[in-house]
């Protein structure tokens, strides 16, 4: 009588999970719903509004006290010459490389690339209206058309 409990049992226990079974994989495996398949959707961009332009007028008098405004005067920089005032300079491509220091004599060689050309300069010494002031290991001052610059090594 035990053997056919078990023998019931199991083929109960292998029905069951057939059935759950080709639940899951008939879950993976089902079709597409045919009215999805041939929906389509139509995409209209959002119309895009121009900004609307502004402009904002000059303060006469303070809205909440009713006193004059008084614009603050800006600083003034002091230049060394009349004429270079107000005109920026182009400079050339400058690229600081390094310093090569004589032992014995305590001489400085700056090595500068200037527009692409390497060149070896001491302090003082003037190159196509640059003249470099002054420098150490780490950046070097030049001045070119009374304005001065300073670089820093690569």
């Amino acid at each position: 009588m035990g053997n056919k409990k078990i023998k019931f049992l199991l083929s109960v226990v292998v029905v069951i999970w057939g059935w759950v079974f080709s639940q899951l994989f008939g879950f993976f495996d089902a079709e597409i719903d045919p009215m999805v398949e041939h929906m389509t959707v139509a995409y209209t961009a959002p119309q895009v509004k121009e900004r609307e332009s502004f402009e904002l007028l000059p303060i006469e008098k303070d809205p909440f006290l009713g006193t004059a405004y008084v614009q603050p005067k800006k600083a003034q920089r002091k230049s060394g010459s009349s004429a270079n005032k107000g005109i920026d300079i182009l400079w050339p491509a400058i690229q600081y490389l390094g310093m090569v220091e004589d032992g014995m004599s305590k001489k400085k060689v700056f090595v500068l690339r200037i527009d692409g050309q390497q060149n070896l300069l001491t302090r003082g010494e003037v190159l196509s209206e640059m003249k470099l002031v002054s420098g150490d290991e780490e950046r070097v001052v030049i001045s070119y058309k009374g304005k001065t610059k300073e670089f820093s090594i690569m």
